[in-house]
């Protein structure tokens, strides 16, 4: 007899994935939070925390497997810086004012209690706190206040101290007066400010400073205002005004007015021209420095001196130092030199921008039951530190698909790092840009392509500004394997996918005895799998 033998290999995509024999390498990942890529977070902010393992199973398949989310809270901390220590003089009967900046540097919503105390050879007769919200060192209006009111975290209070002095305090007489401001959240948390006054029978020249927009975009243009009084008995004489423009800043050149010449310009070029009585320049008595010499102020007079900045580009939202400063002056009261003295801080506040790019992957192919990685590439294109959240969109992958998000690492699953409910990129600084992996699982019988599935990134900053990119999968690939006779590789009876025409391998033997056939089967495809053999 010659009898021939045929087995055709029947293929069970996915079988071996779910016959699970592993040798574990395990390697654990964590959600951490890095506080130098990211503020103090709020009070209340949830932050989740997974880990995650990945290892080889027997086939030698690459498998992760996650753990339970666990969800930090963060405690409300208190926390206040209060700026600045000030020193004036003043005259018998006369009033001094006195500008300060809360800042809560805690991570929630506070509000701090404002007290005083005075100690020196004489006392005010009242001192009284005004709000001063846009910082030009001068009371608001006539409302007293003794709180701050609630203030969000990182945001400042502007306010002013208005001592007033009795009439009978005595020329060359000083006081200190101790401003305090508490916490409500924690009252133990306290800062405090001393400001000097002296009493004087001469000139009292109080100056202050404004900008006529808190805040805005780079690049625009703003107008300073120095503004003088002189308070006293007497004329002042060679009354200074200096300004330096800080580094967030450029002067405007031929910008500068004085009230006293109208809509003359000032010329910047030269400290030794009188224009009407002040002399004025910038950058020649000191570099990058405004400087106005008035040659006398009288009792009673009031003015001001103006000039333009732009607003440098590139710079980080917020109120930092780059766009705060505080003019100096100095004058002769008539019995000597006073000064330099420190006028009110003006902060000018850039404001964040948000915005975002993301970029979409092509896949080519994939096998039946494999698992696609789509990275793409996300960008902070705001001014300022943003996170972004993700959510996987429209697809029109195969019935059966999965979709996980991971981190950049690929391996760490995307989790929701500040407690709305969806998985976000945590912090990315601006510039920079961010990998989202996108990783989805095929289910084992489709085939075909192509397939394609968007993802959504929206800032948290502001929501509305975010961004859509579509990954695609070219092709799914069939599973395949291989049988062939007596050994495997090149030159082996049967070598190619498919059935033979003809027997491969002819044995002969007797009835009623028994012949072997020797036979390997090769998978030929990407995934390892199981098969059944059929004769």
């Amino acid at each position: 007899m010659n009898p021939r033998l045929f087995f055709a290999p029947q293929a069970r995509p996915g079988w071996g994935q779910r016959e699970l024999f592993p040798v574990f390498m395990l390697v654990l990942f964590a959600l951490c939070w890095h506080a130098a890529a990211w503020a103090a977070p709020a009070a209340g902010t949830q932050i989740g925390n997974q880990a995650s393992a990945t290892y080889s199973d027997s086939s030698l398949t690459t498998r992760t497997v996650t753990s339970n989310t666990v969800t930090t809270v963060v405690q409300q901390v208190a926390s206040l810086t209060l700026a600045a220590d000030g020193a004036r003089t003043v005259t018998p009967g006369g009033q001094v004012s006195y500008p300060h900046t809360l800042t809560n540097t805690g991570n929630g919503t506070d509000s701090f209690a404002l007290s005083s105390s005075v100690a020196g050879s004489f006392a005010f007769s009242s001192v009284t706190f005004y709000a001063d919200t846009n910082g030009d060192g001068v009371a608001d209006n006539a409302t007293p206040i003794t709180s701050t009111g609630a203030i969000a975290a990182g945001a400042s209070f502007r306010f002013v101290a208005v001592g007033n002095v009795p009439g009978t305090a005595s020329a060359g007489t000083t006081n200190t007066l101790s401003i305090a401001a508490a916490s409500t959240f924690t009252p133990a948390v306290t800062t405090s400010n001393t400001d000097t006054t002296t009493v004087t029978s001469n000139a009292v020249i109080s100056v202050t400073k404004a900008i006529d927009v808190g805040s805005g975009a780079a690049g625009g243009t703003r107008t300073f205002t120095l503004s003088y009084t002189n308070t006293g008995n007497s004329a002042a004489s060679g009354v200074a005004l200096a300004d330096v423009i800080p580094s967030g800043m450029s002067y405007v050149a031929a910008s500068a007015r004085w009230s006293t010449t109208g809509s003359t310009v000032l010329t910047d070029a030269s400290n030794a021209d009188g224009q009407g009585g002040m002399v004025y320049d910038f950058g020649v008595t000191v570099l990058n420095r405004v400087t106005a010499v008035i040659a006398s102020v009288g009792p009673g007079v009031t003015g001001n001196l103006t000039f333009q900045v732009t607003i440098n580009s590139g710079l980080a939202p917020g109120a930092n130092a780059a766009t705060a400063n505080t003019a100096t002056y100095t004058y002769n009261d008539g019995s000597g030199n006073i000064g330099p003295v420190n006028t009110n801080t003006v902060q000018f506040t850039i404001n964040q921008t948000g915005g975002v790019t993301l970029a979409g992957a092509t896949v080519a192919s994939a096998p039946q039951g494999g698992t696609v990685v789509f990275s793409n590439s996300l960008t902070n294109t705001g001014n300022g530190s943003d996170s972004f959240d993700i959510t996987v969109g429209t697809a029109t992958f195969p019935a059966g698909t999965t979709f996980v998000l991971y981190q950049r690492d690929g391996v760490t699953p995307m989790v929701d790092t500040n407690g709305n409910g969806t998985p976000d990129t945590g912090p990315v600084a601006a510039g920079a840009s961010y990998a989202v992996v996108l990783k989805a699982t095929l289910p084992a019988g489709a085939t075909g392509g192509p397939y394609t599935v968007q993802k959504n990134a929206a800032s948290n900053f502001n929501p509305g500004n975010s961004a859509i990119a579509t990954d695609t999968l070219s092709t799914i690939t069939a599973n395949t394997v291989d049988l062939t006779a007596n050994s495997a590789g090149a030159g082996a009876p049967g070598l190619g996918i498919g059935p033979e025409a003809v027997a491969v391998v002819t044995n002969q033997t007797n009835p009623g005895s028994t012949t072997r056939f020797t036979l390997y089967v090769a998978n030929t495809s990407s995934l390892a799998d199981t098969f059944d053999l059929q004769a």
